[in-house]
């Protein structure tokens, strides 16, 4: 296989997409455990391995499922590549204790080198209304998303060719795009909308896609 080509995303079916993030995901954990990093401990009677719990977890997500209804379709359907799963509220105590690892692992999966990557700016309200003065959190700011005027916060996602987050920062509610600007240093291609595309000055790669968002 061409080695632009090992990333999981790029097997089709669900089969080979699974078998490949489990050998992937165990690759990451013993090169991890090389270098010193303890890993969680396996709870009392755990029946699956992290890895296959990781696995699981990381298959889950790449397709766009919940986690919890995920888990019980994965139990009855990936029966015959993990036979022995625990309980759906041991496998999801496992990924709290290794929700660190998962988030390391997920971010991982959106590293190395891509031709094109896409920035967009997401609201993320906490509070509407009259509760925006009561609201008071650190990094938090007030400002205007599609529902209008919120407290919270904003995302900013660069997401790569694979759908993958390859670079991300929150900020306050009331964030510009400009605050982001860091986020661009360094890559090449990148398509932005609305005042994305007014970076040019700094971002000279900045262009805006034909049609639609990201």
């Amino acid at each position: 296989m061409r080695p632009d080509r090992e990333h999981p995303l790029y097997h089709l079916d669900a089969e080979t997409l699974l078998v490949a993030i489990y050998v992937w995901v165990d690759d990451q954990l013993k090169a991890l455990q090389a270098q010193g990093v303890r890993l969680p401990k396996p709870q009392k009677h755990q029946k699956a391995t992290l890895s296959e719990l990781l696995t699981i977890a990381l298959f889950l997500i790449l397709l766009g499922l919940d986690l919890s209804k995920g888990y019980l379709l994965s139990q009855a359907l990936l029966r015959p590549y993990f036979p022995s799963l625990p309980h759906l509220s041991r496998f999801l105590r496992v990924l709290q204790n290794a929700q660190a690892l998962l988030a390391h692992l997920a971010l991982r999966l959106g590293q190395g080198p891509s031709l094109l990557h896409v920035v967009d700016l997401k609201p993320l309200p906490m509070a509407h209304g009259h509760r925006i003065r009561s609201y008071a959190l650190s990094g938090s700011g007030i400002g205007v998303g599609p529902l209008g005027g919120f407290a919270g916060y904003a995302l900013v996602g660069v997401m790569n060719e694979r759908g993958l987050f390859h670079r991300w920062a929150l900020l306050p509610g009331n964030a510009r795009e400009t605050w982001a600007e860091g986020l661009l240093e360094g890559l090449g291609h990148v398509l932005g909308t609305g005042a994305f595309v007014g970076w040019r000055e700094w971002s000279r790669h900045l262009t805006a896609p034909e049609e639609g968002r990201w």
